[in-house]
């Protein structure tokens, strides 16, 4: 989230202003740490371990003289991806399939959040595979941690679909942009076609009582 000074950037950048013939020094929770400053951006050389950070520069003149730090900008660092949800079901799944009416107005797939994600993580369904693949995104819920969401897919998502075989796989992003790994895929039918009309009845000759076996009245 831009603003928050939240990161999932190891070795972030910090803008600066640097005086002509003036060199700044970077300070990490209060020690002086090896950065780089190209263009007035101030990058620590090596990477910052995850958590809480204060972040203070001073400036160096040509005589050696250092400033005052200056004053703390506070960071968070989180490089740790949530753990992989699971697709565990698509209600509507069932004898045979999605069909049409089901379709028509959307559909549930269901997915277990891990218990390290977080309310407002946000849950990326891909759906199906090729130039059809739908992507439905969802932000989860406090109630939706270490259980099950119940991801709403609508109908235009479900129409681009093919017929057949569907693949769903899932992966969740925390709030600084780490990305989990895919979910293995879960499979749904989709079977939107009705059958052909059957053909035409006759009455079966021992049901039919007219004196032809072909007058059927």
């Amino acid at each position: 989230n831009t603003g928050d000074d939240s990161t999932n950037d190891s070795t972030p950048d910090f803008t600066v202003v640097v005086p002509v013939d003036h060199t700044a020094t970077l300070y990490v929770d209060g020690v002086a740490v090896p950065a780089s400053l190209v263009a007035g951006v101030l990058t620590p050389t090596n990477p910052l371990p995850d958590g809480a950070h204060s972040i203070t520069t001073t400036i160096t003149d040509a005589a050696g003289n250092e400033s005052p730090q200056s004053p703390s900008l506070a960071i968070s660092i989180d490089t740790t991806a949530p753990s992989a949800p699971t697709v565990t079901a698509v209600p509507e799944n069932s004898n045979g399939g999605v069909n049409a009416a089901a379709a028509s107005d959307g559909s549930i797939i269901q997915v277990a959040i891990p218990a390290d994600a977080k309310a407002g993580d946000v849950l990326t369904l891909t759906i199906g595979s090729g130039p059809s693949t739908q992507t439905v995104t969802y932000t989860v819920l406090a109630g939706d941690v270490g259980s099950t969401a119940n991801v709403p897919v609508d109908a235009p998502a479900l129409a681009t679909l093919p017929e057949g075989s569907i693949p769903v796989t899932a992966t969740l992003t925390d709030a600084t942009g780490n990305t989990s790994a895919a979910s293995a895929p879960f499979n749904f039918t989709l079977d939107r076609a009705a059958p052909s009309a059957p053909t035409a009845l006759d009455l079966l000759a021992a049901s039919d009582s007219g004196t032809s076996s072909n007058d059927d009245p």
